[in-house]
């Protein structure tokens, strides 16, 4: 037995459908189209045809099987495994866009936790993009550009080009699990209606920051910042780290690192006199196609400068 076969049998028993061949066949998969589309995606799965595997995953997300869903969610998380991170989709991000990142977003501070999901990218130039949606199917609208879902930003950052970002934070639940619709149309008159798959995406922890505690003052203008290093309960190896680190207040600081192992850092501007947030967040990233999908586990620490 393969190694792949082995850990596909497994799951299937941890779900309780692992049985004999035929009652597999004549219990598990009924004449419905939510089964027999998790059939035709497992079969997928050992062919290692994971395009086809993938449409077949959406089509039972279409259906109301509840069952049928999680086996299908547990089947692409075995996917993400065997691709290292990576499962094709069926739909391309048109030349125009060079990247383009779905955040899930858990945030702490002491007010307690809010969640958010953002759409980042890069495109060719500012205001290429006319629209930028996504829909929870079958149709709830969780960003929309267009009709004011979620704040709209554009730069050009020098490194990077022009950046875009569509984010909708706060929230006080996180959106669930399942099909998401993704609709892209830009100013020349492309258009892109994708898709993509949610799974195992949400933080249930966030960093801990040991420097500063809550409220602390600092009487220097670049204080000493320190939290542990950070992997959510979620995290899978395959998945590519990096961390982001900024203080908010009447002086903004902030640096995007991709070495994540880094837990202390002195603030490298220096901070007027105020109130600020230390805000410390890791990503931790997958691909579905063209598509980035990050799980953000973000924390946030209230402090004072006073160096005056």
């Amino acid at each position: 037995m393969t190694h792949k076969l082995h850990h596909y049998r497994f799951m299937l028993a941890l779900t309780g459908l692992f049985f004999s061949t035929m009652a597999l066949a004549g219990n598990w998969f009924s004449q419905t189209k939510g089964k027999d589309a998790l059939k035709e995606a497992h079969k997928a799965f050992l062919k290692d045809d994971y395009a086809t595997m993938t449409v077949r995953l959406k089509n039972v997300l279409e259906t109301s099987d509840e069952d049928a869903k999680q086996n299908a969610l547990q089947l692409l998380e075995k996917a993400y495994e065997a691709r290292g991170g990576n499962v094709p989709a069926d739909w391309k991000l048109p030349s125009e866009i060079s990247r383009l990142t779905f955040f899930l977003r858990r945030q702490r501070t002491p007010d307690g936790d809010t969640f958010g999901v953002k759409l980042m990218g890069t495109a060719s130039q500012k205001g290429v993009i006319k629209q930028l949606q996504v829909v929870q199917y079958p149709s709830r609208t969780i960003l929309d550009k267009e009709n004011g879902i979620g704040s709209w930003e554009e730069e050009v950052d020098l490194g990077n080009g022009p950046e875009f970002q569509l984010q909708a934070l706060r929230q006080p639940d996180p959106v669930s699990d399942g099909l998401y619709l993704l609709n892209l149309e830009l100013a020349n008159g492309k258009s892109t209606h994708g898709w993509f798959i949610v799974s195992n995406l949400l933080s249930s922890d966030t960093p801990n920051v040991s420097v500063p505690a809550a409220g602390q003052t600092f009487m220097t203008p670049n204080p000493t910042l320190k939290w542990e290093d950070f992997h959510s309960p979620e995290y899978k190896s395959f998945e590519r780290r990096s961390l982001w680190l900024a203080t908010w207040g009447s002086t903004h600081w902030e640096t995007y690192l991709d070495d994540p192992s880094l837990t202390e850092i002195t603030v490298g501007k220096s901070l007027a006199d105020g109130q600020y947030s230390f805000l410390v967040g890791y990503r931790e990233i997958r691909r579905f196609g063209d598509l980035r999908l990050a799980r953000q586990s973000f924390s946030g620490v209230p402090f004072y400068v006073k160096s005056h």
